[in-house]
């Protein structure tokens, strides 16, 4: 017996598994895939952790969540405000109950399972039977016959694959993964009759926010736990309490986050070391996504003098492209001629993204009257 959910194994936005895996299921949803367009316009740099991710107020990473316990060992579950999900915490059940059968009920029920697996136990991965990296999958389908989960992840530097997964090699993964660190386990699914509308008058405004380097989100209220800033108390956020929050002006946010590349780039060729090659990506993704986005405003209003614009932002994503595999032969290489080119690439893409965005802006201004 074999059941696979719905999934899409190439999902637009694949750099941090989290996302990946909410996309890969948003993906094959027609009445739903718009939200990802919406979801994935806004950027950010968090200055304290020097992480760079695609934002929103209604998203915090697992920094900004709820303690729980189960057998009194700590773990944290994460804010979401997916409108048109299920999401289930059953880290208890998974914990405590024979984890294959559990997941396989869950998955005839129509039901995802994200969780936390050390990739030192997942065959095709890099880091098999070669180090331990604990990081999040998500459960589509098994293969009873062949003894074998479908299971989704960022496993072989960073590139995120489908791989079939023996029942043992994913029972030991996640054991491994509860001793290195207890992580939550989530059943997921696709709520009845939901659907997304995009509000052009809010992705007018969210790119607007963009090219000025705001964030009208909120994404910066919440960030990392300092105990030598801050004490510790709760903050409640659309009826989720966290446990830890401060203000903070630590975040570089939508174009303005071009200064962090040139940094980086300008620090590499002076010190040398590489470059953090997902942040590369996931400008990949970005521009993936405000190309498609363009593309459904072309097909939703009729626009028929499109090809010029639609030209800009597809090369726009292909020099994007194009820097990242630089990126990717500098780290190899240390090469820093490599790194003039992704310079100068980049500061086109500062300058280009900037004019179209702004003609896509002014184009949205006379359909909506604004």
């Amino acid at each position: 017996m074999m059941k696979v959910l719905d999934f899409d194994k190439t999902p637009i936005i694949d750099t941090y598994s989290n996302q990946a895996n909410i996309v890969a299921i948003v993906s094959k949803h027609d009445q739903l895939k718009s939200w990802i367009l919406a979801r994935f316009i806004r950027i950010a740099y968090a200055k304290d952790n020097e992480y760079f991710d695609f934002c929103n107020g209604d998203y915090f990473d697992f920094y900004r969540c709820r303690t729980k316990y189960c057998d009194g060992r700590k773990y944290f579950l994460e804010y979401s405000n997916h409108d048109f999900l299920l999401e289930e915490d059953v880290t208890n059940e998974i914990l405590k109950d024979n984890l294959c059968d559990r997941i396989i009920e869950y998955i005839d029920m129509g039901s995802y399972v994200t969780m936390y697996l050390d990739h030192y136990y997942i065959e095709g991965s890099d880091a098999f039977s070669e180090f331990h990296r604990n990081h999040q999958a998500i459960i589509y389908g098994y293969d009873l016959e062949n003894k074998q989960f479908y299971v989704a992840d960022n496993f072989v530097r960073g590139k995120y694959l489908t791989l079939k997964v023996n029942f043992l090699n994913l029972l030991n993964a996640r054991r491994s993964s509860e001793k290195i660190e207890l992580k939550a386990v989530l059943k997921v699914s696709i709520l009845a009759e939901s659907r997304f509308t995009l509000d052009y008058t809010d992705i007018y405004n969210t790119l607007v926010d963009y090219l000025s380097g705001m964030d009208r989100s909120n994404y910066g209220i919440i960030t990392h736990y300092d105990p030598s800033k801050t004490s510790q108390y709760p903050y409640l956020h659309h009826n989720f309490e966290y446990d830890f929050h401060y203000n903070t002006e630590g975040f570089l946010y939508g174009h303005h986050t071009y200064k962090q590349f040139f940094k980086d780039i300008a620090d590499s060729m002076e010190h040398g070391g590489k470059l953090d090659i997902r942040s590369y990506h996931l400008m990949c993704n970005h521009k993936a996504v405000i190309r498609a986005l363009y593309a459904l405003f072309i097909e939703d209003f009729g626009i028929v003098d499109h090809k010029e614009l639609s030209q800009q932002f597809d090369d726009i994503s292909k020099n994007c492209i194009m820097a990242r595999t630089y990126v990717m032969k500098y780290n190899i290489t240390a090469d820093k001629h490599l790194l003039d080119k992704v310079e100068e690439i980049y500061k086109n893409l500062e300058l280009s993204e900037k004019d179209a965005i702004l003609a896509f802006l002014s184009e949205l201004s006379k359909i909506l009257k604004l």
